[in-house]
């Protein structure tokens, strides 16, 4: 008897331990509706989180896979939301909305075979949506290009400026119109499309540079340079955008307001930048006015610089290319001999021996290169 009430509680226990374990299928939707909570309170990273864990439980859960796509397109991340509405579609062909989207996004980035195949697709699933209308019209459009069908080419521009009066955010309607005023040699009405693009897509640096380009056409030359310069601070990463100010001023034969742009990049920068900027702005000033200003300008830096060896070694250099190759070669195995091993430390030594070399000291040369520099009669 006392054992079958020892039992007793055991089998409950049990009982209750098989009860309290959700299934997969349980657990990836409780992630899934604690994803979309967070959602709504616009806690996005969060929501990621759980949908993720919906994945690992269930990979093909439709409505989580769609949500996860979304977020990563209302952020712009197109190639990664892209990826997921792949996904999406490869699990679910007809699913309407995941269709359009790929072919959007794919028409968008200019992947025209993606954009052919689930455009087309889409219009087969329904081809009254305005927005599948928009996708086929740019399909139709580039088709026309390829043709070399000046009149086809033409009409879908017409069907274009159309659409896109009931659907002005649409980019790639955008996009088209832009390459038909251009085509036709009206860039003014191409800026206008151009700017009304970029008020819904303000971080698309395509357009930016059609922009660009157009103003350049147009003779816009002062609000091309406000331009080059928003551009620099929109996209501070972007070390094209700095260097095309720098070609900008120096075609114009501003070599000072090139200057003065890149010390005022220097100074807004980190130490890192910062040094790497210094070093542009003293090869700028050699190729604009010599390696005399080009001196001066290190003496200024070196007053302050976080990285005075290299900008010690570049003065070796343009000193040695002056004629004073002894001050020159004293300079660099000063630097070689005081520095700590590094990658830095090791460049001055290749340069220490290509000086060597230069002087005839092929000994000294082959000892600087091997790590051991050191003075050596010429051979």
């Amino acid at each position: 008897m006392t054992r079958k009430i020892a039992l007793i509680p055991l089998i409950l226990l049990i009982g209750l331990s098989v009860g309290a374990c959700d299934t997969a299928e349980e657990r990836a939707e409780k992630h899934f509706q604690n994803a979309t909570a967070l959602i709504q309170e616009g806690d996005h990273n969060r929501a990621r989180v759980e949908l993720l864990n919906v994945f690992k439980l269930d990979p093909t859960y439709r409505e989580a896979r769609r949500a996860y796509a979304k977020g990563l397109d209302d952020d712009g991340k197109l190639n990664e939301a892209l990826q997921h509405y792949l996904f999406l579609v490869e699990s679910y062909p007809n699913d309407f909305e995941g269709v359009l989207r790929l072919a959007e996004i794919s028409v968008r980035l200019g992947a025209w075979a993606e954009a052919d195949r689930y455009g087309r697709r889409a219009a087969k699933l329904d081809a009254e949506p305005l927005r599948v209308q928009a996708v086929v019209a740019a399909l139709d459009y580039r088709q026309s290009i390829i043709e070399n069908d000046g009149a086809r080419r033409a009409q879908v521009a017409d069907r274009v400026q159309k659409l896109t009066e009931v659907l002005p955010q649409d980019i790639a309607l955008r996009q088209i119109l832009i390459d038909w005023f251009i085509f036709q040699g009206r860039e003014r009405q191409a800026l206008a499309q151009v700017d009304q693009a970029l008020e819904t897509a303000s971080e698309d640096i395509r357009l930016y540079r059609i922009r660009l380009t157009l103003l350049n056409t147009l003779g816009e030359f002062p609000e091309l340079e406000e331009q080059l310069l928003d551009m620099v601070t929109r996209f501070p990463d972007n070390t094209d955008f700095q260097l095309q100010v720098i070609q900008w001023y120096i075609s114009r034969g501003d070599a000072e307001s090139a200057e003065n742009f890149v010390r005022d990049l220097a100074d807004g920068s980190d130490d890192a930048k910062r040094v790497g900027l210094q070093v542009e702005l003293v090869q700028l000033v050699r190729a604009t006015k010599g390696s005399d200003e080009a001196l001066a300008e290190i003496e200024k830096i070196l007053l302050d610089t976080s990285n005075p060896d290299i900008f010690r070694s570049i003065r070796a250099g343009l000193i040695f290319d002056g004629g004073d190759r002894e001050t020159a070669m004293a300079e660099l195995e000063q630097l070689v001999a005081s520095g700590e091993p590094s990658d830095q430390t090791r460049t001055f030594k290749i340069i220490l021996a290509q000086m060597q070399r230069t002087t005839g000291n092929q000994v000294g040369a082959r000892a600087c290169r091997s790590g051991a520099c050191r003075r050596s009669d010429p051979s």
